[in-house]
Protein backbone atom coordinates (compact mmCIF):
# COMPACT_ATOMS: atom_id res chain seq x y z
CA UNK A 1 0.00 0.00 0.00
CA UNK A 2 2.95 2.53 0.65
CA UNK A 3 4.35 1.77 -2.69
CA UNK A 4 0.80 2.02 -4.34
CA UNK A 5 0.71 5.76 -2.30
CA UNK A 6 3.97 7.52 -3.24
CA UNK A 7 3.56 6.44 -6.69
CA UNK A 8 0.10 7.58 -6.79
CA UNK A 9 1.27 11.12 -4.94
CA UNK A 10 4.33 11.26 -7.69
CA UNK A 11 1.70 11.72 -10.28
CA UNK A 12 -0.62 14.11 -8.38
CA UNK A 13 2.70 16.40 -7.86
CA UNK A 14 3.42 16.73 -11.81
CA UNK A 15 0.50 18.94 -11.73
CA UNK A 16 1.12 22.51 -10.20
CA UNK A 17 0.34 21.64 -6.67
CA UNK A 18 3.15 22.15 -4.84
CA UNK A 19 2.89 25.72 -5.55
CA UNK A 20 -0.73 26.01 -4.15
CA UNK A 21 -1.37 29.87 -3.16
CA UNK A 22 -3.83 28.09 -0.32
CA UNK A 23 -2.78 26.41 2.72
CA UNK A 24 -3.24 23.87 5.08
CA UNK A 25 -4.15 22.96 8.68
CA UNK A 26 -3.78 19.65 10.48
CA UNK A 27 -5.91 19.08 13.27
CA UNK A 28 -5.37 15.90 14.92
CA UNK A 29 -8.67 15.92 17.62
CA UNK A 30 -11.57 14.93 16.21
CA UNK A 31 -13.70 17.68 17.96
CA UNK A 32 -11.21 20.74 18.39
CA UNK A 33 -12.37 23.18 20.81
CA UNK A 34 -13.38 26.47 20.83
CA UNK A 35 -10.40 28.04 21.35
CA UNK A 36 -8.57 26.09 18.58
CA UNK A 37 -11.21 26.67 16.09
CA UNK A 38 -10.82 30.37 16.86
CA UNK A 39 -7.51 29.78 16.20
CA UNK A 40 -7.28 28.12 12.89
CA UNK A 41 -10.23 31.26 12.24
CA UNK A 42 -7.97 33.77 12.89
CA UNK A 43 -4.87 32.19 11.03
CA UNK A 44 -6.58 31.91 7.95
CA UNK A 45 -8.62 35.15 8.12
CA UNK A 46 -12.06 33.40 6.89
CA UNK A 47 -14.67 35.56 6.57
CA UNK A 48 -17.24 32.50 5.84
CA UNK A 49 -17.44 29.12 7.26
CA UNK A 50 -15.79 26.53 5.72
CA UNK A 51 -17.26 23.84 3.28
CA UNK A 52 -17.47 21.05 5.85
CA UNK A 53 -17.22 17.70 4.09
CA UNK A 54 -17.69 14.87 6.33
CA UNK A 55 -16.82 10.90 5.58
CA UNK A 56 -18.97 8.44 7.01
CA UNK A 57 -22.42 7.25 7.43
CA UNK A 58 -24.29 10.55 9.08
CA UNK A 59 -22.78 13.41 8.69
CA UNK A 60 -23.21 16.03 11.76
CA UNK A 61 -25.27 19.65 11.51
CA UNK A 62 -24.35 21.63 8.29
CA UNK A 63 -21.69 19.02 6.90
CA UNK A 64 -21.87 17.86 3.25
CA UNK A 65 -22.02 13.79 4.04
CA UNK A 66 -19.45 12.10 1.78
CA UNK A 67 -21.41 8.64 1.92
CA UNK A 68 -18.83 6.15 3.01
CA UNK A 69 -21.30 3.47 1.45
CA UNK A 70 -21.51 5.52 -2.00
CA UNK A 71 -19.38 6.29 -4.85
CA UNK A 72 -21.61 9.01 -6.33
CA UNK A 73 -19.46 12.17 -4.16
CA UNK A 74 -16.31 11.28 -5.72
CA UNK A 75 -17.58 12.14 -9.07
CA UNK A 76 -20.23 14.99 -8.14
CA UNK A 77 -19.62 17.85 -10.49
CA UNK A 78 -22.12 20.05 -7.92
CA UNK A 79 -20.07 19.20 -5.02
CA UNK A 80 -16.96 20.10 -7.24
CA UNK A 81 -18.17 23.64 -8.03
CA UNK A 82 -18.75 24.37 -4.30
CA UNK A 83 -15.50 23.17 -3.22
CA UNK A 84 -13.50 25.06 -6.15
CA UNK A 85 -15.73 28.42 -5.22
CA UNK A 86 -15.08 27.78 -1.18
CA UNK A 87 -12.89 30.13 1.01
CA UNK A 88 -11.69 27.09 2.79
CA UNK A 89 -12.80 23.38 2.99
CA UNK A 90 -12.73 21.36 6.33
CA UNK A 91 -12.34 17.71 5.90
CA UNK A 92 -13.40 15.27 9.04
CA UNK A 93 -14.86 11.66 10.05
CA UNK A 94 -12.91 8.49 8.68
CA UNK A 95 -10.08 6.79 9.59
CA UNK A 96 -6.62 7.18 7.62
CA UNK A 97 -7.38 3.98 6.28
CA UNK A 98 -11.23 5.08 5.13
CA UNK A 99 -9.86 8.21 3.49
CA UNK A 100 -7.11 6.03 1.35
CA UNK A 101 -9.94 3.41 0.57
CA UNK A 102 -12.25 6.16 -0.85
CA UNK A 103 -9.89 8.45 -2.94
CA UNK A 104 -6.94 6.76 -3.34
CA UNK A 105 -7.23 2.65 -3.53
CA UNK A 106 -9.15 2.72 -6.96
CA UNK A 107 -5.93 3.82 -8.94
CA UNK A 108 -7.48 6.55 -10.47
CA UNK A 109 -7.70 10.20 -10.01
CA UNK A 110 -11.11 10.78 -9.09
CA UNK A 111 -13.00 14.31 -9.69
CA UNK A 112 -13.13 14.84 -5.87
CA UNK A 113 -9.24 14.92 -5.57
CA UNK A 114 -9.03 16.84 -8.61
CA UNK A 115 -11.24 19.28 -7.04
CA UNK A 116 -9.31 18.84 -3.95
CA UNK A 117 -5.91 19.80 -5.80
CA UNK A 118 -7.67 22.96 -8.05
CA UNK A 119 -9.00 24.18 -5.23
CA UNK A 120 -5.98 24.81 -3.43
CA UNK A 121 -3.84 25.74 -6.88
CA UNK A 122 -6.89 28.54 -7.02
CA UNK A 123 -6.40 29.64 -3.02
CA UNK A 124 -8.45 27.82 -1.24
CA UNK A 125 -7.52 27.10 2.26
CA UNK A 126 -7.84 23.09 3.51
CA UNK A 127 -8.41 21.82 7.05
CA UNK A 128 -7.82 18.04 7.86
CA UNK A 129 -9.49 17.29 11.10
CA UNK A 130 -8.65 13.49 12.85
CA UNK A 131 -8.35 10.93 10.50
CA UNK A 132 -8.34 13.42 7.45
CA UNK A 133 -5.23 15.34 9.20
CA UNK A 134 -3.36 11.73 9.29
CA UNK A 135 -4.29 11.03 5.77
CA UNK A 136 -3.39 14.52 4.78
CA UNK A 137 0.36 14.51 6.36
CA UNK A 138 3.45 12.25 5.21
CA UNK A 139 2.74 9.60 7.31
CA UNK A 140 1.57 8.52 10.85
CA UNK A 141 1.15 5.10 12.47
CA UNK A 142 -1.59 2.34 12.12
CA UNK A 143 -2.35 -0.77 14.30
CA UNK A 144 -0.66 -3.67 12.65
CA UNK A 145 -3.73 -5.87 12.60
CA UNK A 146 -5.20 -3.77 11.11
CA UNK A 147 -2.37 -3.54 7.68
CA UNK A 148 -2.08 -7.35 7.82
CA UNK A 149 -6.36 -7.81 8.19
CA UNK A 150 -6.49 -5.86 4.44
CA UNK A 151 -7.29 -7.77 1.22
CA UNK A 152 -4.67 -5.58 -0.29
CA UNK A 153 -1.83 -6.65 2.52
CA UNK A 154 1.89 -7.41 1.14
CA UNK A 155 3.56 -9.88 3.56
CA UNK A 156 5.27 -7.75 5.99
CA UNK A 157 8.46 -8.34 7.62
CA UNK A 158 8.72 -11.00 9.70
CA UNK A 159 11.26 -9.72 12.01
CA UNK A 160 9.25 -6.39 12.49
CA UNK A 161 8.29 -6.02 16.05
CA UNK A 162 5.79 -3.92 17.80
CA UNK A 163 2.27 -3.83 17.29
CA UNK A 164 2.29 -0.69 14.82
CA UNK A 165 3.48 0.35 11.26
CA UNK A 166 4.54 3.75 10.24
CA UNK A 167 2.51 4.61 6.78
CA UNK A 168 2.31 6.89 3.80
CA UNK A 169 -0.11 9.45 3.95
CA UNK A 170 -1.45 12.00 1.00
CA UNK A 171 1.93 14.01 1.45
CA UNK A 172 0.35 17.53 1.61
CA UNK A 173 1.05 18.77 4.49
CA UNK A 174 2.68 19.54 7.04
CA UNK A 175 6.42 18.18 5.68
CA UNK A 176 7.37 15.01 7.60
CA UNK A 177 5.59 12.13 9.97
CA UNK A 178 2.68 13.03 12.33
CA UNK A 179 1.00 11.57 15.79
CA UNK A 180 -0.49 12.60 18.44
CA UNK A 181 -2.28 11.65 21.56
CA UNK A 182 -5.69 12.26 20.04
CA UNK A 183 -4.75 9.44 17.47
CA UNK A 184 -5.61 5.59 18.58
CA UNK A 185 -3.01 4.74 21.24
CA UNK A 186 -0.85 7.43 20.37
CA UNK A 187 2.34 8.27 22.60
CA UNK A 188 5.71 9.75 21.95
CA UNK A 189 7.54 6.58 22.03
CA UNK A 190 5.92 5.16 18.63
CA UNK A 191 6.36 8.28 17.70
CA UNK A 192 10.29 8.14 18.14
CA UNK A 193 9.63 4.03 16.86
CA UNK A 194 7.98 5.12 13.46
CA UNK A 195 10.98 7.75 12.98
CA UNK A 196 13.98 5.77 14.04
CA UNK A 197 12.38 2.97 11.58
CA UNK A 198 11.65 5.01 8.57
CA UNK A 199 13.58 7.30 6.23
CA UNK A 200 11.29 10.42 7.05
CA UNK A 201 13.66 12.61 8.25
CA UNK A 202 11.06 15.32 10.55
CA UNK A 203 8.42 14.30 12.71
CA UNK A 204 5.67 16.59 14.53
CA UNK A 205 4.36 15.14 17.81
CA UNK A 206 0.94 17.10 18.25
CA UNK A 207 -0.10 17.86 22.58
CA UNK A 208 -3.92 18.41 22.99
CA UNK A 209 -4.80 21.58 21.62
CA UNK A 210 -2.81 22.05 19.32
CA UNK A 211 -2.87 22.11 14.91
CA UNK A 212 -0.58 23.21 12.84
CA UNK A 213 -0.44 25.40 9.62
CA UNK A 214 1.27 24.58 6.40
CA UNK A 215 2.16 27.69 3.98
CA UNK A 216 3.55 25.86 0.85
CA UNK A 217 4.46 29.04 -1.15
CA UNK A 218 6.57 29.74 1.77
CA UNK A 219 7.43 27.02 3.22
CA UNK A 220 6.53 27.85 6.66
CA UNK A 221 4.89 25.70 9.52
CA UNK A 222 3.04 27.53 12.31
CA UNK A 223 2.25 26.12 15.66
CA UNK A 224 -1.88 27.17 16.22
CA UNK A 225 -3.58 27.27 19.38
CA UNK A 226 -3.31 27.02 23.17
CA UNK A 227 -1.30 23.79 22.91
CA UNK A 228 2.44 23.05 22.15
CA UNK A 229 3.95 20.65 18.98
CA UNK A 230 7.36 19.34 19.80
CA UNK A 231 8.85 18.64 16.11
CA UNK A 232 11.81 16.27 15.76
CA UNK A 233 14.01 16.76 13.05
CA UNK A 234 16.47 13.72 12.17
CA UNK A 235 18.31 15.22 8.95
CA UNK A 236 22.39 14.70 9.92
CA UNK A 237 21.47 12.34 12.75
CA UNK A 238 22.84 8.76 12.97
CA UNK A 239 20.48 5.94 13.04
CA UNK A 240 22.10 2.69 13.97
CA UNK A 241 21.43 -0.75 15.28
CA UNK A 242 22.22 0.57 19.18
CA UNK A 243 19.87 3.91 19.24
CA UNK A 244 20.01 6.87 17.06
CA UNK A 245 21.88 9.73 17.44
CA UNK A 246 22.29 13.88 17.16
CA UNK A 247 18.31 14.43 16.67
CA UNK A 248 17.08 18.19 17.25
CA UNK A 249 14.11 18.35 19.62
CA UNK A 250 12.33 21.54 19.53
CA UNK A 251 9.56 22.59 21.35
CA UNK A 252 6.98 25.39 19.85
CA UNK A 253 3.94 27.36 21.26
CA UNK A 254 1.66 29.42 19.16
CA UNK A 255 3.02 31.46 16.71
CA UNK A 256 6.47 29.45 16.74
CA UNK A 257 7.48 28.68 12.92
CA UNK A 258 9.85 26.17 11.57
CA UNK A 259 11.15 27.07 8.16
CA UNK A 260 11.35 24.43 5.84
CA UNK A 261 13.55 25.76 2.98
CA UNK A 262 16.20 26.66 5.83
CA UNK A 263 15.11 24.45 8.40
CA UNK A 264 15.46 27.25 10.82
CA UNK A 265 13.26 28.60 14.04
CA UNK A 266 11.33 31.67 13.89
CA UNK A 267 10.15 32.84 16.95
CA UNK A 268 7.67 36.06 17.42
CA UNK A 269 9.46 38.89 19.04
CA UNK A 270 12.36 36.22 20.16
CA UNK A 271 16.06 36.38 20.52
CA UNK A 272 18.58 34.48 21.06
CA UNK A 273 19.49 34.33 25.06
CA UNK A 274 22.99 34.90 26.63
CA UNK A 275 23.79 31.78 28.24
CA UNK A 276 23.32 29.64 24.96
CA UNK A 277 25.98 27.39 23.71
CA UNK A 278 27.57 25.58 21.04
CA UNK A 279 26.21 22.39 19.33
CA UNK A 280 27.13 19.44 21.38
CA UNK A 281 28.14 20.93 24.43
CA UNK A 282 26.59 19.65 27.70
CA UNK A 283 23.38 21.55 28.46
CA UNK A 284 22.79 23.24 31.81
CA UNK A 285 20.71 22.08 34.55
CA UNK A 286 18.22 25.69 33.69
CA UNK A 287 17.84 24.83 30.03
CA UNK A 288 17.37 20.43 30.86
CA UNK A 289 14.78 21.32 33.71
CA UNK A 290 13.05 23.99 31.30
CA UNK A 291 12.79 21.37 28.31
CA UNK A 292 12.09 18.68 31.04
CA UNK A 293 8.67 20.71 31.97
CA UNK A 294 8.09 21.64 28.52
CA UNK A 295 7.81 18.31 26.67
CA UNK A 296 5.60 16.64 29.34
CA UNK A 297 5.87 13.16 29.59
CA UNK A 298 8.59 12.74 27.00
CA UNK A 299 10.72 12.65 30.20
CA UNK A 300 8.72 11.18 32.90
CA UNK A 301 10.10 11.30 36.65
CA UNK A 302 13.09 12.52 36.01
CA UNK A 303 15.31 12.90 39.37
CA UNK A 304 18.47 10.93 40.72
CA UNK A 305 16.61 8.52 42.60
CA UNK A 306 13.86 7.37 39.76
CA UNK A 307 14.27 4.08 37.69
CA UNK A 308 15.13 3.86 34.00
CA UNK A 309 12.10 2.64 32.05
CA UNK A 310 12.02 -0.45 29.97
CA UNK A 311 11.93 1.44 27.16
CA UNK A 312 14.64 3.54 26.12
CA UNK A 313 17.30 6.41 27.35
CA UNK A 314 17.21 9.80 26.33
CA UNK A 315 20.20 12.50 26.71
CA UNK A 316 20.10 15.93 26.60
CA UNK A 317 22.68 18.01 25.07
CA UNK A 318 22.90 21.65 23.96
CA UNK A 319 22.10 23.55 20.17
CA UNK A 320 22.91 26.93 19.24
CA UNK A 321 19.18 27.79 19.43
CA UNK A 322 18.83 25.96 22.58
CA UNK A 323 18.05 29.13 24.76
CA UNK A 324 15.90 31.89 23.95
CA UNK A 325 13.86 35.08 25.60
CA UNK A 326 10.28 35.38 24.31
CA UNK A 327 8.24 38.58 24.63
CA UNK A 328 8.47 38.88 28.14
CA UNK A 329 12.12 38.27 28.15
CA UNK A 330 11.83 34.83 30.42
CA UNK A 331 14.21 32.15 29.27
CA UNK A 332 12.73 30.02 26.39
CA UNK A 333 14.84 26.99 25.72
CA UNK A 334 13.00 25.58 22.56
CA UNK A 335 15.25 23.50 21.00
CA UNK A 336 17.73 20.42 22.29
CA UNK A 337 19.86 17.82 20.64
CA UNK A 338 18.24 14.32 21.59
CA UNK A 339 19.82 11.17 21.52
CA UNK A 340 18.00 7.97 22.33
CA UNK A 341 19.21 4.62 23.03
CA UNK A 342 16.81 0.93 21.72
CA UNK A 343 16.29 -1.00 24.31
CA UNK A 344 18.78 -3.32 23.72
CA UNK A 345 21.84 -1.32 24.58
CA UNK A 346 20.09 0.03 27.70
CA UNK A 347 22.03 -1.42 30.30
CA UNK A 348 25.58 -0.67 28.86
CA UNK A 349 24.55 3.25 29.63
CA UNK A 350 26.15 5.23 32.42
CA UNK A 351 23.82 8.02 32.73
CA UNK A 352 26.79 10.19 33.92
CA UNK A 353 28.99 9.62 30.61
CA UNK A 354 30.44 12.62 29.37
CA UNK A 355 28.62 14.85 31.99
CA UNK A 356 25.79 14.76 30.06
CA UNK A 357 22.17 14.30 31.63
CA UNK A 358 20.38 10.88 30.77
CA UNK A 359 16.88 11.04 31.54
CA UNK A 360 14.07 8.31 31.05
CA UNK A 361 12.26 8.69 27.81
CA UNK A 362 8.81 7.69 27.12
CA UNK A 363 6.54 5.21 28.36
CA UNK A 364 6.33 1.60 28.20
CA UNK A 365 3.40 1.46 25.12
Amino acid sequence: MKHLLLCLLALFLVSPAAAAQGKLVTIPEDHPSPALRKAVRAALALESEPLHLHLGKLAPEGAVLLDIESEEWLWDGELERRMLAAEAIQLSGGTLLEWYDALLARRERVRFVAALYDALRRGTHLVGVGGAAAFLSRGTSIPREELIARPDSRPRNPRASGEFSAVTGMGLGPPGYIDSAAFERGTRTRWLRALETTKIDVGWWFAPDSALLYDFEAGRVTVLGPGQVELLELRGARRKRTGTFGARLSVLAAGDSWDRKQRRLQLPGGTRGPGTREDGEPASEITVAAALARTGDLFPGHGPADQPQPEAWAVLTSDRETLWSGPDDAPRPVRVHLDWHHPLTIERIVPESRKQVAVPAGDSR
